[in-house]
């Protein structure tokens, strides 16, 4: 197990939560990285409290946290008007990236919470329009990420988001994470990792089912207990085999 996390330290990477440049001038939802499609009706550009739309996507060389909640976001047959994206009382500057998850599907909405917010409101009027355009985006196929900081902490990290307003406080963490290559075996732990030091929550290996092989682009789901230890700072773990071995390793807030 110790020779295990010597080489998390070495070769696992929590640069994908690192703050993003924003544009000038767009609004600081608005991400300067991000190559809006033109082409379509529904391109990236400001909707006014947020970034949203189509935009020309590359394949990451990297696996990705794309998506963190407390119990999974669940749908219906369509669209609803709206959703509301919940967080924790103790976050702030809270920035809020949702993507679409199928592979070759290149959808994504950005926004920045003021500090009092602790939920932020998304009309769907502009996704409910491009989801009957093909690709066509259906109910459920998002990503939903959070990132902020806590008073006693600077270091900018995931904080689990809410969709769901009956998600009962003992609900699973739902991790999904976008794959950089062939997937045929894949492990993970969960760690308190406090001021009290290490605390194992979950497994040291725990095996990941992956019913076939995955590929690049595609998406891993992971359902993580709950932890009884209390509110702190957790480490998620994923090591994954097929192509090669890739290691991720998620330092987030659970309250």
């Amino acid at each position: 197990m110790r020779r295990w996390q010597r080489l998390l330290v070495t070769q696992g990477f929590v640069g994908t939560f690192a703050t993003a440049a924003f544009a000038a001038g767009h609004g600081d939802h608005c991400e300067t990285s991000v190559r809006r499609d033109e082409r379509s009706l529904y391109f990236y550009s400001d909707r006014g409290d947020r970034c949203e739309g189509d935009f020309h996507g590359a394949v990451g060389k990297r696996m990705r946290l794309i998506s963190l909640t407390r119990g999974q976001p669940s749908f219906g047959s369509r669209w609803p008007d709206a959703l509301d994206l919940q967080w924790s009382s103790v976050a702030h500057d809270v920035r809020l990236h949702v993507e679409a998850t199928a592979p070759g599907q290149y959808y994504r909405m950005d926004a920045v919470a003021t500090e009092a917010q602790r939920q932020f409101h998304w009309p769907l009027d502009v996704l409910s329009k491009r989801a009957l355009v093909k690709p066509r985006i259906a109910p459920g196929d998002l990503a939903f990420l959070a990132r902020g900081r806590v008073p006693s902490d600077a270091r900018e990290r995931p904080v689990p988001l809410q969709l769901n307003a009956d998600t009962g406080s003992a609900a699973p963490y739902v991790a999904i994470i976008r794959l950089a290559g062939r997937v045929t075996e894949a492990y993970a732990s969960l760690d308190d990792i406090g001021s009290s030091g290490v605390t194992a929550v979950w497994g040291s290996k725990h095996a990941i089912a992956v019913p076939t092989a995955l590929e690049a682009q595609d998406t891993l789901v992971l359902s993580v207990p709950q932890s009884t230890q209390g509110p702190g700072l957790y480490k998620l773990v994923l090591r994954t085999f097929g192509e090669r071995m890739s290691l991720i390793d998620v330092e987030f807030f659970h309250d």
